[in-house]
């Protein structure tokens, strides 16, 4: 069974248990590096607020031959999943409301990294700016509740709308971001990755780096633990990080979520991290997760991060 022929049937079935008082939708979008998923809308019939799922996750779970049990338990599940956003709902009509008021969505205002080779399509229709082999996406956090966030990608129409440049948006996010999703430096040592492995999202309570030790590797992220990658933009975050160094660093995009920094030492081979990289990439991530086959060298002296 494909995506598309699963997504089709979950929609009739989710139609036929909500009733009439509900309106069922499905549709396609873009994901990061070319990946296309799928979103259930149910919607209460003349409102105009919507709760949605990510329709892969559902997929995902299911076996090569789905039997009527499987898609049964997969539509309980959207409708639970649909029901738990109901306490954002407040949060997410006002935006509904009020997308189109720059001055109200502004503070609301977040970005994130992309490549962007593998996100072409992606970066014809959303607004960005490009930074390296990678591009700088906005998105809108339209409401969070006990772990569960609503967020919306500014498209290029939207923009338009609210009469700014991306680099206006670009500097309107580079203020929201850092105090919204302040940044974490953590030393990368055996009991931070047992942690982070055993919770993953949650970021485990480590002391302040206030020295980078040679090989060994420090992770850059966000609070949140999502899209933390991001958080290299953050103004003076590299720089900081570099003090804590004294010498050129080499930083590895671990994935979306996160950067990983190691001090570079005379003997180390850029093009063997490369390949490290690249290696992790195709092994140990989801596809959605990767941010770049290249790693990056941040310069001490002039204080620029280079494509190795």
């Amino acid at each position: 069974m494909t995506l598309e022929i699963f997504g089709q049937k979950m929609k009739d079935r989710i139609q036929k248990k909500m009733g009439n008082d509900y309106e069922v939708d499905l549709d396609w979008f873009w994901e990061n590096n070319g990946r296309k998923n799928g979103r259930l809308t149910i919607r209460e019939a003349g409102t105009n607020i919507c709760l949605a799922a990510r329709l892969d996750r559902y997929f995902e779970m299911l076996e090569e031959s789905v039997s009527e049990m499987d898609l049964e338990k997969a539509v309980e599940e959207v409708i639970r999943e649909c029901s738990r956003s109901i306490p954002m709902k407040e949060s997410v009509t006002e935006m509904g409301l009020r997308i189109t008021d720059y001055e109200f969505c502004k503070d609301r205002l977040l970005f994130k990294l992309v490549n962007t080779n593998w996100n072409q399509e992606l970066l014809k229709e959303y607004s960005h700016v490009p930074f390296l082999d990678l591009s700088v996406l906005f998105y809108l956090m339209v409401g969070e509740d006990e772990g569960m966030s609503a967020t919306l990608l500014v498209n290029e129409n939207l923009r338009k709308v609210w009469g700014v440049t991306a680099e206006e948006l670009y500097q309107q996010a580079l203020q929201n971001t850092p105090e919204k999703m302040p940044p974490v430096f953590i030393e990368m040592n055996a009991w931070t990755v047992t942690k982070m492995l055993a919770e993953p999202g949650r970021l485990p309570e480590m002391p302040k780096v206030e020295k980078m030790k040679r090989n060994t590797l420090y992770c850059l992220t966000n609070r949140s633990g999502r899209y933390g990658a991001a958080a290299i933009q953050y103004p003076g975050m590299l720089k900081e990080c570099a003090e804590k160094c004294g010498m050129d660093m080499v930083v590895f995009p671990c994935s979306v979520h996160e950067m990983l920094f190691m001090p570079l030492g005379e003997g180390d081979s850029l093009d063997d991290f490369t390949e490290l990289v690249r290696g992790i990439n195709q092994s140990e991530l989801e596809e959605d997760e990767v941010l770049s086959d290249h790693v990056y060298r941040y310069d001490y002296k002039s204080g620029r991060l280079l494509i190795a």
